[in-house]
């Protein structure tokens, strides 16, 4: 589900979610039909904008397959602006959590020929798609998370791929020659750009590991203290809940500086993203903003710590990532120990600096 740092939903999902499955299960026995082609699908996603954008390579992938068909998206309200990037999407419907009843209303007034549920780990993902209506209903065989039973057809879930690649594998299972490559667009929306070269820098992660995703002040002021060096002006990026521990950063490290823009809790994801378009780079720790800046061919450094880039690395063609040497990189699904050797403060400086140069950022010399 899109809270995935809230440990209550969790709970609920897994104690209540997996016995649900089983009459959700008997329910899609009879509420299963016959389908002659697919020209109306639809794709569920529950999970955070990551796995949104994510998407984009299974949309363009279907795209190419279903010629004149149509594909509607079901977010959360959490996801829904992210969805907004998505290239090929017809309709984008978003519900909160509590409105769950209104999503399978929805979905099963459409009758989609075929509804594909990219929900890796929760079962209130199967449990919709149960209810749907949909001709077809395919979706993730997640080891250990006992959430496949209600599908038609089940895929499984691999943990030794990228998550973008999992996503294709839903459409493979009926396009056998499926391909796409990720990449997303920006919608027209008004974002003031600074007026000189920039660097972006995303310093906070979400969610329950996000602890073991910073980095660290010092090392994200001695990195600024380079760019600006170098000419260029610093935008960080952020939430909402980002915005004061930002501008504490600021106050600490660079007080006064005139080349350092907080913009964290001052614009939306849609205006986040068309400053990603333009900037020069970015740089950002292991969260939705690294996936939209590569997938926007953005030069883009990841820091990773405990997920591992094979799985959760930035996609785009101009994408770095980094991470401590010897590190247990454990993260898969989200909700795994987190080993503190792979803690992403344990990152040198170094190490993103010569990412950045194999990027094309000229910073030492």
């Amino acid at each position: 589900m899109s809270e995935r740092g809230n440990r209550r939903n969790k709970l609920l999902d897994r104690y209540i979610g997996i016995p649900l499955t089983i009459p959700a299960a008997i329910v899609r026995l009879f509420e299963r039909r016959r389908i002659k082609k697919i020209d109306k699908m639809a794709i569920l996603c529950m999970g955070a904008i990551g796995d949104t954008v994510l998407l984009s390579g299974l949309i363009s992938g279907l795209v190419n397959e279903l010629g004149k068909g149509t594909i509607d998206i079901y977010t959360t309200k959490a996801n829904s602006q992210a969805a907004l990037l998505l290239p090929h999407i017809n309709t984008i419907h978003s519900y909160g959590i509590s409105e769950i009843p209104y999503m399978i209303k929805d979905l099963r007034s459409h009758r989609y020929d075929l509804l594909l549920d990219s929900t890796q780990w929760a079962r209130m993902g199967a449990i919709i798609s149960a209810f749907s209506r949909a001709g077809i209903i395919a979706g993730f065989k997640t080891e250990g998370q006992f959430r496949s039973l209600p599908y038609d057809i089940k895929i499984r879930h691999s943990d030794k791929v990228h998550e973008y690649k999992n996503f294709l594998a839903l459409g493979g299972v009926f396009y056998p020659n499926i391909d796409g490559q990720p990449f997303l667009i920006v919608p027209e929306v008004f974002a003031q750009l600074p007026g000189n070269p920039y660097i972006v820098c995303h310093m906070w992660a979400t969610g329950s590991h996000e602890k073991s995703k910073q980095w660290g002040d010092d090392n994200w002021a001695e990195l600024a203290g380079l760019f600006i060096s170098r000419g260029y002006t610093v935008v960080w990026s952020g939430g909402a809940a980002d915005k004061e521990r930002t501008e504490k950063f600021l106050l600490e490290y660079f007080p006064g500086n005139e080349y350092m823009i907080n913009s964290a809790g001052k614009l939306s994801l849609l205006q986040t993203a068309a400053v990603l378009a333009k900037a020069d780079a970015l740089v950002s720790v292991d969260t939705g903003i690294k996936h939209i800046g590569s997938l926007l061919n953005v030069p883009t450094v990841g820091l990773h710590g405990p997920s591992n880039p094979i799985r959760w690395g930035p996609a785009g063609e101009r994408s770095k990532a980094v991470h401590p040497a010897g590190a247990k990189m454990t993260l898969n699904l989200g909700f795994e120990k987190a080993d503190e050797s792979s803690f992403s403060k344990y990152v040198k400086t170094e190490q993103v600096v010569k990412a950045l140069e194999e990027l094309g950022i000229a910073l030492t010399g």
